[in-house]
């Protein structure tokens, strides 16, 4: 189209025509504005005089077409000048650019959609460009790391929340095209499960966003419709919580693990036991009050006996020592044992006692509840070499329906909590992740046999209690120990056996796979005059209990044996020959006799390492009763 000065129309081609929908006649002389109504009247004007100064001018126009739709124009003003070099006229091409300019509208509120929902995302989602400037950094990721979107957006400081130095994200790997560096840099890294061409890592970041967590990152490409890369997404979830409780599950099972290790070595340890202690015993009741080597063998019998304690410490640890329960007030015990410790600890560490619960009856053996006040003191003392003070409290806590729990595993109900604190050294992390585990210590060698905590877990968890610790490098430790209230009181007490070697004319049968413990039994009770049959398991058992002619008074049988466990064999014996005694040892007890549902309320046993004057007490009292 050819404009005069003014701006009108003075020649227009066929094609402007035809797009317009008008008549020659209907164009030529009519302004620029009034062939294009609805356009920014003010940009053409601003256009014309620009194109008058002798300039060339773009700018992009609508209009209102005859139908009524709008028509988008982008328009090229090209100036004629005579021969002074004045202009005096301009050319203007125009081309429709409607279906262009609304796809790209369209591209850019799509753009705008996505861009929204990232931003209001409730997970922490930042976007990179190819250069690995960010394009976006939403609210949560704002919230998750403590970086404001203003300090971020267009920089390429998307490592700075979570490293001391530059270094790639899971995103900046994705814009280079290679996963080569993940091992380098992660630790835990795996493809993507929601796009095969996305990469996924976590780990710990210390004080992110004020508080030290667990994050997984997961960034995927964004590519265009060629399928170019033109950006990446990452998003961070924080896992900490569900981390936590996964390292608290596998340090359970852990423990658990060694636990049944430490009882199974216990109870082996207990047959060898029984052996050593009960011929020193035989040895020393026969031997010369002047022989030369009666101190020695006295020794021996110390050393076993020491021994045996430890053999009870693994047994506390793994839930398999069997306990004498009874009602006890807890804050009797603290205050009964609070003498004794005061002399534990020394002057130079200040005991002071906070006896603050009221519903302090609970259903304990009262040694072993000592036995854990003793070695967290004996702890706490350790831990404050230049003395300090040790806080003994006890007070009511209630677990409700709903309410977070100190420990898996924790019933809603009533507890009463003993809090042992100390102003120590404290312990790290890595220490706190092996503290329960038998034989850790970090005192010198020689100084403990690290089966100090362990004792304590163990004793705790056969009360079924639960333990929960808490301590800083330089800032003390705090253990609380929560103990189930006593729903109801216990009738009964058992009766004292007759603690000396009790003859008898008895005929007493003792099963048990280990020849050692068979053995001591024979030469314990032969020569107090019982009689004395032999059987290596269930089956040679059975062969005896129907071949034998004469009486059997008594059957003392280990429990888990090979084949065929003693309760088993215990119900053939009192068919063929019912009324008969029976005794069940072994070295296990409790926990594991309840897996195998040997113990029940009114059964006797005896518990290994088994001593002279222990065996012949027990069987004297059964045959008696």
């Amino acid at each position: 189209m050819l404009f005069d000065g003014q701006g009108r129309c003075l020649k227009t081609n066929r094609m402007g025509l035809s797009i317009m929908g008008r008549d020659e006649s209907e164009v030529i002389g009519k302004k620029m504005e009034e062939l294009f109504p609805g356009a920014y009247r003010l940009d053409i004007e601003k256009a014309i005089e620009k194109v008058l100064t002798g300039e060339q001018c773009l700018f992009e126009t609508r209009q209102i077409s005859q139908g009524g739709s709008t028509i988008t124009w982008n328009a090229v003003l090209n100036p004629i000048n005579n021969e002074a070099g004045k202009t005096e006229r301009f050319v203007g091409i125009f081309a429709d650019v409607t279906r262009s300019k609304q796809a790209e509208e369209a591209l850019l509120e799509q753009k705008n959609f996505s861009a929204t929902l990232i931003r209001n995302s409730a997970t922490a989602t930042f976007v990179l460009d190819r250069e690995h400037r960010i394009m976006i950094w939403n609210r949560a990721c704002e919230e998750l790391t403590g970086c404001p979107e203003s300090e971020m957006i267009g920089t390429d400081n998307q490592w700075k929340p979570f490293y001391s130095h530059k270094r790639p994200t899971v995103a900046d790997v994705i814009i280079d095209g290679g996963s080569d560096s993940l091992p380098e840099l992660y630790k835990v890294h795996s493809r993507s499960a929601l796009n095969p061409h996305g990469i996924r890592a976590e780990g710990w970041y210390r004080d992110l966003g004020g508080r030290d967590r667990y994050i997984m990152f997961e960034a995927s490409p964004i590519n265009n419709s060629r399928g170019e890369l033109i950006a990446a997404i990452e998003t961070l979830q924080d896992i900490t919580e569900g981390k936590r409780l996964e390292e608290h599950l596998l340090q359970v099972q852990k423990i658990e693990s060694i636990g049944r290790l430490a009882g199974g070595v216990a109870h082996d340890f207990n047959n060898m036991l029984s052996a050593i202690i009960g011929y020193s015993e035989i040895v020393l009741s026969e031997m010369d009050p002047l022989d030369p080597l009666r101190d020695q063998v006295g020794i021996i019998l110390e050393a076993s006996e020491k021994a045996a304690a430890l053999t009870h410490q693994l047994l506390a640890f793994s839930r398999k020592q069997l306990l004498k329960m009874e009602q006890v007030n807890f804050n009797e015990v603290v205050s009964n044992l609070s003498k004794m410790l005061v002399r534990i600890i020394g002057e130079d560490i200040s005991l002071r006692l906070h006896l603050k619960s009221r519903q302090n009856t609970i259903t304990a053996d009262p040694g072993q509840l000592e036995q854990v006040l003793l070695n967290l003191a004996v702890n706490a003392r350790d831990a404050m070499p230049h003395g300090g003070s040790l806080v003994i409290e006890t007070m009511d806590f209630e677990v409700q329906n709903g309410q977070r729990k100190v420990s898996e595993g924790m019933l809603p109900g009533r507890y009463v909590m003993l809090s042992v604190s100390d102003t120590g050294e404290g312990m790290t992390k890595e220490v706190q992740d092996h503290l329960f585990e038998p034989f850790f210590t970090t005192k010198e060698v020689g100084k403990g046999t690290g089966l100090g905590l362990a004792t304590v877990y163990g004793i705790v968890k056969q009360h079924n209690g639960f333990t929960y610790v808490y301590s800083e490098r330089g800032k003390g430790s705090t253990f609380k120990i929560y103990l189930p209230v006593a729903q109801a009181k216990e009738d009964g007490r058992v009766k004292d056996m007759l603690n000396m070697l009790a003859p008898g004319k008895e005929t007493v049968l003792i099963v048990d796979d280990d020849s050692l413990v068979r053995r001591l039994v024979v030469d314990i009770l032969k020569p107090l005059g019982y009689t004395v049959i032999e059987a290596s398991g269930g089956k040679e058992a059975i062969t005896i209990i129907n071949s034998f002619h004469g009486n059997i008074d008594i059957m003392l049988t280990d429990i888990i044996m090979p084949e065929m466990n003693g309760r088993q064999l215990v119900e053939v014996f009192l068919s063929q020959r019912p009324g008969k005694k029976v005794i069940f040892m072994s070295g296990y007890t409790d926990e594991a006799l309840g897996e195998h549902q040997m113990l029940d309320k009114g059964i006797i046993f005896i518990e290994k390492p088994i001593t002279p004057s222990k065996l012949s007490s027990k069987i004297r009292g059964v045959l008696d009763a």
